[in-house]
């Protein structure tokens, strides 16, 4: 008898059924949450461990840029170290850069320096003939770059005015425009860079790298800068960087 009555104490055998269901479609309902909510940040680092723990090799194009936390800094700076070496092997004249080219990186940033010179001709926004050809040299790296490319241009603190710059602005803007559009559209090689992935800024005599008191500072100031970054960085850029500096908005430059 005291068996019978702990039978009849208990609940419906399909409660049991429809507990489980309903555990199931909770967790249904609680997975496509999360789902809904991945945090892209922790996506790009998760995956990265997984492709660490796999073996597999990352290049610059692989190398996941977002910064999200010191170890994926470490990668970031590595990278652009990487690629630094990389520019410098492929325009090396002999076994020295040649005069007149900088190359430099940081954690965040890879910054390739020309001065006025060794580019265009003077007060020009026309290419020379020698820098084509290291343009021609730095464009398939850049064609693989999975990043934002900006061109900035650069003047020194000397006056302009001449029937096709009437000051520095609209020649720092000119030259920076015309090495964006060699880039996009080059006269030796079939496949030229998107124009999604590079921004052009201009600086005018804004942002000098040494003084402007000596003829020699003068000339390092003036420049073109092209400047890759992590991908997404202009979104997340501070105060002092590029995003926030005066972008401007030019007509395309024709290249005879």
């Amino acid at each position: 008898m005291v068996i019978d009555k702990q039978k009849k104490s208990g609940g419906p055998i399909w409660a049991i059924t429809f507990g489980d269901l309903m555990t199931q479609i909770l967790c249904f309902f609680v997975l496509m949450l999360s789902f809904s909510t991945t945090n892209k940040e922790s996506y790009h680092e998760a995956s990265g461990s997984i492709k660490r723990a796999l073996g597999v090799v990352e290049d610059i194009r692989q190398t996941p840029f977002q910064d999200t936390g010191p170890g994926l800094k470490i990668q970031t700076t590595q990278a652009f170290e990487n690629l630094a070496e990389k520019l410098k092997g492929i325009v090396q004249d002999g076994d020295k850069t040649p005069a007149g080219i900088d190359i430099e990186s940081s954690e965040d940033r890879l910054i390739m320096r020309f001065q006025d010179n060794f580019l265009f001709l003077p007060a020009s926004a026309q290419l020379n003939d020698s820098s084509r050809k290291t343009l021609d040299k730095v464009l398939p790296i850049l064609n693989d770059f999975m990043g934002d490319i900006v061109i900035t241009g650069h003047t020194d603190n000397i006056p302009i005015n001449t029937r096709e710059f009437s000051n520095n602005w609209y020649l720092a803007s000119a030259r920076a425009s015309t090495v964006a559009n060699y880039f996009i559209k080059p006269e030796s090689i079939p496949a030229g860079v998107s124009p999604n992935k590079i921004s052009v800024s201009a600086f005018g005599e804004t942002k000098p790298i040494a003084s402007n008191d000596t003829e020699e500072g003068r000339a390092k100031n003036r420049r073109v800068e092209i400047v890759l970054l992590p991908e997404g960085s202009l979104d997340n850029l501070n105060s002092e960087s590029i995003k926030n500096q005066k972008k401007t908005h030019l007509p395309p430059i024709f290249l005879n």
